[in-house]
């Protein structure tokens, strides 16, 4: 099954096979951040026009992750929740660039929204949510 821009592989699990999740898209297209956060170092000088340029710092990357489920158990439930639990960085990988790997860490508040329902004496859950990945080296090495 070809996954690209629905797959993706952090902490050493892929988010469909380990985890039955699908990354989706806000609409009817994926949103990504060409970059990561510049800031430029200016300072100014009184009775000066204009003003003397140091450089660009480059920033984080954020990457913002949307993802559904659908017949998730109550074990896979706490797979998911202890794979993307903020300890640690870990290797990011998206499925459409395998030869890409970002050093990510889970921040901000991962979130999730479900339903349960009962099918054949066991629990099973449906629904939606959403993690934040930091990369505090913004660029992407060789795996």
């Amino acid at each position: 099954m070809d996954l690209d821009f629905i797959g993706f592989t952090y902490n050493g699990k892929h988010s469909y096979r380990d985890l039955k999740i699908y990354r989706t898209s806000n609409g009817d297209r994926y949103e990504e951040n060409v970059l990561p956060t510049l800031t430029e170092k200016t300072a100014a000088v009184d009775g000066m026009v204009g003003q003397y340029y140091f450089g660009t710092q480059v920033g984080p990357r954020t990457f913002n992750i949307s993802f559904a489920f659908d017949e998730v158990t109550e074990a896979g439930l706490q797979e998911i929740k202890r794979t993307f639990d903020g300890e640690g960085i870990h290797d990011l990988i998206f499925d459409e660039e395998p030869y890409k790997v970002y050093s990510a860490k889970v921040t901000g508040t991962a979130t999730m929204k479900h339903l349960c329902f009962e099918i054949e004496g066991s629990r099973v859950y449906r629904g939606e949510g959403s993690i934040q990945f930091t990369c505090y080296y913004p660029y992407a090495h060789s795996r």
